[in-house]
Order: C-alpha cells, then structure tokens, then sequence
C-alpha cells in the first residue's frame, strides 16, 4: 500500500467521524500555512551585487563576532 492509499484509506474514515473532522480540518490548515509561506528569496537575489566588499567585510566581521564566524566562502 503506497502512502497516498494510506491518506486517502484514513481520509475516507475521518470523513466518517464528526468529531474528528474539526481536528482534521485544523491539520489541513495548519500544513498549508508551512507549505504556502512564499520564500524571500528572490527579493534577496535582487540586492545581489550592491554590498560593496567594504560593507560586505564588515558585516562579515559583524556577524563573526556575535556568532563565532560565518562557515565557508561567504561573498
């Protein structure tokens, strides 16, 4: 039994169940909020290559010495 089977075995009972429907339904909702959050990423990428290497080794030097440095190539 593949898991979509299992989803849609356990779905099928739960549609039954009233009382677990509200539980459920909360579920659903509550994985769409974590799956629907839109990533910041291509407002990120588009400030790419306006840190001048000045800024950029500050900030470096920002973050090494509140967290203990930056792991790898960071530029």
């Amino acid at each position: 039994m593949t898991i979509q089977d299992r989803i849609q075995q356990d779905l099928a009972l739960i549609s039954q169940d009233e009382a677990m429907q509200p539980q459920l339904l909360h579920l659903l909702q509550t994985l769409k909020l974590n799956t629907t959050s839109q990533s910041n990423r291509d407002k990120v990428l588009a400030h790419a290559g306006t840190v001048g290497n000045q800024e950029a080794a500050e900030v470096a030097g920002i973050i090494n010495d509140a967290f203990g440095g930056i792991d790898g190539e960071w530029h």
